[in-house]
């Protein structure tokens, strides 16, 4: 029997952002299931959804060498979270994750502890399998220098001694599947990423380690890039088409870019040369963004064909 934790009677969830109203929920909400099921199962789902959750989960594979020296870039990718039960019967479906939030600052840290921040997660993705992520792990050439908890992990990393990843969350739907006994989080928010010496899945440990690692061709937490939405690729596609327009029609653009003083007694017709190279220099720098631009569009319209396509596969219905 699979049990639900949300009834037709329980109340409205409110803002993420709003931690008191969060928790005077999460209370409400229990009060409403404590009917519903076993004590066993009532003992579980309170201890796991009134907080947030560190859920050591990851992948069996093994390892790879990781030849590299001292002042390389060390990328890492493996399972964050495997799509099986772990040693605690816990189970965080594929459809689950709500990574809005992570996205904003994509943490890695060692061991959940936040005090120690070891790295960014470059991308991931989410398969069949669980949640499969590439992560730098510091950057020597930092300013000043990596930090002590880096340079320790880097080192372990090298060593194959640290193999391991986990995920920490916030729970927000869960269902028990009584026959089994088996949690199953059905809406959570990640939080971080980690680095850990003990996984809960005997078998979880990382897939790569090494100076570079191959593109995930997914959706990728692109630092500090703004992606541009429709609107904005149609007016820079619009903006393109006028200069076209003006430089094939001979005629000088209103507002000309701002170009150096021309010394006395210049020739006249070599000054117009040099502004119409100026120009065309713009128009392909415009056109290399705009195919740049495209390019990226399209990749995310086909990872949210596939993403879909896979919820789907998966029986997610979507509104």
């Amino acid at each position: 029997m699979l049990v639900k934790l949300f009834s037709d009677s329980s109340p409205s969830r409110p803002a993420v952002s709003d931690s008191v109203a969060l928790e005077r929920w999460r209370s409400s909400v229990l009060v409403d299931i404590q009917k519903r099921v076993s004590p066993k199962a009532y003992s579980r789902i309170e201890e796991k959804f009134l907080k947030p959750q560190i859920w050591k989960a990851t992948a069996s594979t093994v390892t790879k060498a990781a030849n590299m020296a001292a002042e390389d870039e060390m990328i890492i990718e493996g399972w964050a979270n495997a799509a099986d039960p772990d040693r605690g019967r816990e189970l965080i479906l594929n459809s689950a994750w709500k990574t809005e939030n992570y996205d904003l600052n994509p943490i890695i840290l060692f061991n959940h502890n936040q005090n120690w921040p070891i790295g960014s997660c470059v991308e991931y993705k989410v398969e069949d399998q669980g949640l499969y992520y590439r992560a730098s792990i510091g950057k020597p050439s930092a300013y000043p220098t990596m930090t002590e908890t880096q340079i320790m992990c880097r080192s372990l990393l090298a060593q194959g001694i640290l193999r391991a990843s986990s995920v920490g969350f916030l729970p927000f739907n869960i269902e028990y599947d009584e026959e089994n006994d088996v949690l199953r989080y059905t809406e959570v928010e990640l939080l971080e990423i980690s680095l850990c010496s003990i996984p809960m899945q005997q078998g979880s440990l990382l897939d790569s380690v090494g100076p570079a690692a191959k593109s995930m061709n997914t959706n990728a937490i692109k630092q500090g890039v703004k992606k541009m939405d429709q609107a904005q690729f149609d007016e820079l596609k619009a903006l393109l088409a006028k200069i076209l327009e003006v430089c094939s029609a001979g005629e000088k653009p209103k507002e000309p870019p701002k170009e150096p003083p021309k010394e006395p007694g210049a020739d006249p017709a070599a000054a117009k040369s040099e502004e119409v190279k100026f120009l065309i220099g713009k128009i392909k720098e415009l056109e290399a963004t705009v195919a740049s631009v495209k390019a990226e569009k399209d990749a995310v319209e086909k990872d949210a064909e596939e993403l879909v396509a896979a919820l789907q596969k998966q029986g997610v219905k979507l509104d």
